[in-house]
């Protein structure tokens, strides 16, 4: 199933994860379902992003060390933030995403589909999913286009094998495909010659090997992660430039909706329309969210939190105000749905900013 090399543009890739190309647009329901499989940060800030200045403390410290990492070795992991890799197969088929953190412990999610494959309890197809997490060794230099380090340990979210039913979907818990039977993994930097890669890395990451205007290059652009022991590859791309180039998804989204809202007749037509509204910005809230908590400093994260608090406290007491006129009424809904859409869209312009403006 799973098993098939299968190759298509970066791109294509990054739209089943929530990105668009300059000719595909992502359908918001698969975008919804993958993001939301895929993070459990959310814009109302969640027990972890509440943590406070001893957390940062130790992340300082983590980074501090991986910066005498960089000094000694010339790439270190702190050069992978805001760095995700993939390992993806075509038509929306299969992906295991894997992000680095600057101490080299990692997290990740493998999430695959069967629709077709049903039975008793489960009429809505099968799932094959795991959320997993690890450390990787200090990195090891061989050359100034390669580092090696080794896989350390994994662990899973849920028991390799364990199996449930939610909502007529068998989920099936597997292990981290692309990471299995992982011992030393290669990290292949910008600049690889495409000769001087195995034909088994390049059977995976080749395809991904083009510029911007999709013109094959014979060199990476991107850091490729190689399990050699599984013949397998990662391609990586940066998470902040991914976003700022699919944004235009959201708006173009939202004037889908707002010409459809011109033809609606019924007042749950009308409601329906504004909570899609809200439910498209929302998605685009967490998104930013989870990027920011990838490439924003310790002291940075803070500062974010702390206005995220009193942002949620304002957007709720905004919603309220704008449905009590109508309180108890059938336009209700509506007028708290549109509120919330357009303060949250509000929010995902800030933030926008400041991915922008980053250096």
């Amino acid at each position: 199933m799973k098993k098939l090399h299968i190759f298509i543009l970066p791109m294509l890739c990054m739209i089943m994860s929530g990105c668009g190309s300059e000719n595909e647009k992502p359908d918001l329901e698969v975008k919804k379902k993958v993001f939301e499989s895929s993070t459990s940060e959310k814009n109302e800030t969640s027990k972890e992003e509440m943590r406070g200045d001893e957390t940062a403390q130790g992340e300082t410290s983590k980074e501090d060390e991986a910066e005498v990492d960089r000094t000694e070795n010339g790439f270190s992991y702190v050069d992978l933030r805001g760095v995700e890799f993939v390992f993806c197969s075509g038509a929306g088929a299969w992906s295991t995403y894997l992000t680095i953190s600057e101490d080299g412990s990692f997290e990740g999610l493998y999430n695959d589909s069967d629709m077709g494959d049903t039975g008793e309890g489960y009429p809505n197809g099968t799932r094959y999913s795991c959320k997993f997490s690890g450390h990787l060794s200090k990195l090891t230099k061989t050359d100034d286009l390669t580092y090696t380090a080794e896989l350390i340990d994994i662990a899973y979210e849920e028991p390799v094998g364990k199996e449930e039913y939610l909502d007529g979907v068998r989920y099936i818990y597997s292990d981290a495909y692309g990471l299995d039977n992982a011992g030393t993994l290669y990290f292949y930097l910008p600049g690889t010659k495409r000769e001087d890669l195995s034909e088994d890395c390049l059977m995976w990451v080749g395809q991904a090997m083009y510029d911007d205007a999709y013109n094959p290059v014979d060199e990476l652009r991107f850091v490729c992660l190689y399990n050699k022991d599984a013949e397998e590859a990662f391609y990586s791309y940066n998470v902040v430039e991914n976003f700022l180039r699919s944004f235009r998804f959201y708006e173009e989204q939202e004037k889908e909706y707002l010409d459809q809202l011109q033809s609606l007749v019924t007042q749950m037509e009308m409601t329906e329309n504004a909570y899609k509204r809200f439910e498209l910005w929302d998605l685009a809230l967490n998104e930013e969210w989870r990027i920011l908590m990838k490439v924003l400093s310790p002291e940075e994260k803070e500062k974010l939190r702390a206005e995220e608090r009193e942002w949620v406290a304002q957007k709720d007491e905004a919603v309220k105000e704008a449905g009590a006129g109508a309180e108890g009424g059938s336009m209700q809904p509506m007028l708290e749905n549109d509120a919330a859409a357009e303060i949250t869209k509000a929010r995902v312009y800030e933030l926008k900013e400041i991915l922008e403006n980053r250096d």
